[in-house]
This record gives C-alpha cells, sequence and structure tokens, in this order.
C-alpha cells in the first residue's frame, strides 16, 4: 500500500510565497496532498490557491486562529482521512523533489522518531536559517559541531527540539501525543509539542541529507507587544513543564518575574517594567487554563 501524506499549510496574507511553497510539492518524488488551512487572509491568498492549485484541501477560517490552532485543523482533517505521515510546512518555506521521501524513509528506518525535520537554509540557500542555526549547539545536539568540522556528518542526529518550520510528524506520535496545545496564541506551540514528544518516549531528529528554504531573515525587528507575548509564552512553557510540578513550576517562574520587575524599577527602566508587569498579570490571569493544560498532558 502507498504512503499516504498530507502537507499542512497554514497561511495568513502569504500570497508572495504560494507558488514555491505549494507549487514546488508538485515536483516531490513522493506524492503529497497539501492541506491548506487560511487564517482570514485579506491578500487574496484563496482565490489564488483555488484558481491554480486544485489539488488542494482549503479550509478557510473566518478568524485567525493561529499557528497551532491552525495546523490543528489540517492534522484533523489529514487523520480522518486516514494518512500516514503529515509533513508541517510554514507558508514562507518550501522544499525540495527528495525533501519529503528523504525524511519518511528516515522515519521508517528509525520509528523510534515521532517527529523528523530536514536542515533549515534561508530564502536564497547561501546559509543556514539564522533561527535553526541556534538549535545547532551542543546543548541540543552535542556531538554534531564536532561532526561537521571532521567531516563525518550522520545523516541523523538526535535532538531536543528544532522549530516548527518543517516537521515531518507520524500518525502513531500523533495519536499518542495529540494536536497542538490551543492553550498558546502564538509562538511556543512547537517547543511545548516537542517537550510532550520527548515526555512519551519518542525522539526529534534532524536529516541532514535534505534541506528546506525558510524565506524570513528580512523581517521586522521584534516590537512591545511581541515581547510581551513571548514573554508571557515562556512562562507558560516553565509552569507547564511536566518534568516538574505545577505548583513549584509556578512559584519559580513568578518569583523570576518579580525579582526582575523590581531589578527594572530599581534602575528606572519604565518600559520594560510596564511590559513585565503586564506579563505577570497575563500569567496570573490564565492560571486555570494552564493548570488545566498541564494536567491533561500529564495525564497522556
Amino acid at each position: 500500500m502507498a504512503t499516504k501524506v498530507a502537507v499542512i499549510i497554514v497561511t495568513y496574507n502569504g500570497l508572495q510565497w504560494i507558488d514555491k511553497c505549494i507549487g514546488l510539492l508538485r515536483n516531490s518524488s513522493l506524492p503529497l496532498t497539501p492541506i491548506v488551512v487560511d487564517n482570514c487572509s485579506t491578500d487574496g491568498t484563496t482565490s489564488y490557491i483555488e484558481n491554480n492549485y486544485p489539488e488542494v484541501m482549503l479550509i478557510k477560517s473566518n478568524i485567525n486562529l493561529g499557528f497551532g490552532k491552525g495546523n490543528n485543523l489540517g492534522i484533523e482533517k489529514g487523520l480522518a482521512l486516514d494518512y500516514d505521515y503529515f509533513f508541517l510546512l510554514n507558508q514562507d518555506a518550501w522544499i525540495e523533489s527528495n525533501t519529503v521521501e528523504e525524511l519518511v524513509v528516515a522515519n521508517r528506518n528509525n520509528p523510534q522518531y515521532g517527529i523528523l525535520s530536514p536542515m533549515h537554509l534561508n530564502g536564497v540557500g547561501s546559509s543556514l536559517d539564522s533561527l535553526f542555526s541556534r538549535y545547532l549547539s551542543s546543548y541540543n545536539i552535542p556531538e554534531i559541531i564536532s561532526d561537521l568540522y571532521l567531516s563525518k556528518l550522520q545523516p541523523v542526529y538526535t535532538t531536543n527540539f528544532i522549530n516548527a518550520a518543517a516537521w515531518l510528524v507520524s500518525r502513531k506520535c500523533l495519536e499518542t501525543v495529540g494536536l497542538f496545545d490551543p492553550i498558546f496564541p502564538h509562538y511556543g506551540e512547537d517547543e511545548d509539542y516537542a517537550h510532550r514528544t520527548l515526555s512519551l518516549g519518542y525522539k526529534i531528529g534532524l536529516v541532514t541529507t535534505v534541506k528546506i528554504f525558510h524565506d524570513r531573515d528580512n523581517r521586522e525587528p521584534l516590537n512591545i507587544s511581541l515581547n510581551l507575548q513571548r514573554s508571557y509564552i515562556k512562562n507558560v512553557l516553565n509552569i507547564k513543564n511536566l518534568n516538574g510540578k505545577f505548583l513549584a513550576n509556578l512559584v519559580f517562574v513568578l518569583k523570576s518575574e518579580i525579582d526582575q520587575l523590581f531589578t527594572y524599577l530599581i534602575f528606572r527602566r519604565i518600559k520594560e517594567a510596564k511590559v513585565k508587569g503586564k506579563v505577570i498579570y497575563k500569567t496570573i490571569s490564565n492560571l486555570r487554563p494552564i493548570h488545566k493544560s498541564y494536567l491533561l498532558n500529564k495525564g497522556k
């Protein structure tokens, strides 16, 4: 029986990347089925897909669901249609012809990996993607720097985390770990999912023989609102840490945040203090859903 692979792409005003992101899927050496979840784009993304890519299963949301909830819709669709693998691909990323097939082969040879990801290059292929390169560290992949220097790179490496711009997730992993946690508005969903995957005995792997291109090097710098959101998400990830108890995690997070707030106040860094105060307030305000999420994941 042929392997069925669904490519899940969440779009939001991503018209500029559609021809590479979706178009190059047609060149794949392994047949792929694109499932696109559009987060209420206003730039003509959905009509362009409908007119040019009839093979796409298009799900239109009337609100912006964000990354995790959007992917969940696509994954649920693929699970209902009995797909074997789910390749999560960012709208601003694209593959080569052998990318997905090599990832599937790697999973068949190494079924202990619930998530496999290729190498991530920048949009022009001149260097590694800037964020991805941070994960090629001695903490995440202890032996990779040495192997690179000694020219003995292995085809697959075990890692603690790779961002979800290009994840191949096996059906078995999804059925065990579940979907992305909807508690995350945007950012942090993949970190949480990776932690849950590892806690349930699966591995996460980097496949060095294939690559994707991720066109995001010219993004605008983070603004205060985004910094607030990311600080809050970091708190949620730390509180939800299944290696510790909820109350102990909570006390540690709040103490750290309050200490930082007072440091900002002492040195009259008022803008940072205001942001930190909002982060603390948002964290405390959402303790009930955070605790519920912690208990649900603990019970898996």
